[in-house]
């Protein structure tokens, strides 16, 4: 999974005493992160309860197309008094991970489970598409720095590493880094979806103003 220390500090979590919202549709689970896109379509969730509260909520919005009585294409949150929405969205993108099981909590035995966009794991090469998870929110800038490896995986050009601090700008002027909107917790995230034809005019006129060059120069330096 493309993720830095956040689903890490997620899952090694052994304390359940902190804020967490918990789920209208099935008030028996607790969750405490969640990121969405855009269009409030759901990324990634995190969800703690007991192993039968679990299967229900997968089961909800694996059918939300097919059973709209049973079936969830939402899910309902009271932030700070006022209940928002969050959209399954595709429910075929999505896949679901338990990572630990705790017994003897205040609450019974729970279930910690993540349910997340399959491009957290797998980038989407065909497409050129790929989701990072991180911890919390930062600047769009310094994502496409330090992810430069995501970046070069899912681009079917090459890209050279001294070009990083010339590309980095391209995606970010290009809307080729999308900003994934913390709901609430400690994980935020970016979507990368890379424009392949703009992205070879733009390196192209680069490369004719020698800002692109075989070897490192003044312009193209590895920034460390």
């Amino acid at each position: 999974m493309y993720t830095t220390n956040a689903v890490r500090k997620e899952e090694n979590t052994t304390s359940l005493e902190k804020h967490m919202h918990r789920l209208e549709e099935i008030p028996d689970l607790m969750c405490d992160a969640c990121v969405v896109d855009k269009y409030n379509n759901l990324v990634f969730l995190s969800v703690w309860g007991r192993d039968t509260a679990l299967q229900e909520l997968y089961s909800r919005i694996t059918l939300a197309k097919k059973d709209k009585e049973f079936g969830l294409e939402y899910l309902t949150f009271k932030i700070q008094g006022v209940r928002t929405r969050v959209y399954v969205g595709n429910v075929k993108e999505l896949t679901k991970r338990s990572t630990r099981t705790y017994k003897q909590t205040k609450f019974g035995t729970l279930l910690h489970t993540w349910i997340f966009d399959k491009s957290c794991i797998k980038p989407d090469k065909a497409n050129h598409t790929a989701t990072v998870l991180l911890e919390g929110e930062i600047p769009i800038e310094e994502f496409a720095q330090y992810h430069w490896s995501v970046i070069k995986d899912i681009c079917p050009l090459p890209l050279l590493d001294h070009w990083r601090s010339e590309i980095t700008p391209l995606l970010i002027d290009h809307k080729m880094c999308e900003d994934l909107k913390t709901f609430f917790g400690q994980v935020g995230g970016v979507r990368l979806i890379l424009d392949i034809p703009k992205l070879e005019e733009s390196m192209g006129d680069l490369i004719l103003r020698d800002r692109l060059t075989t070897y490192p120069t003044h312009h193209t330096g590895l920034q460390h």
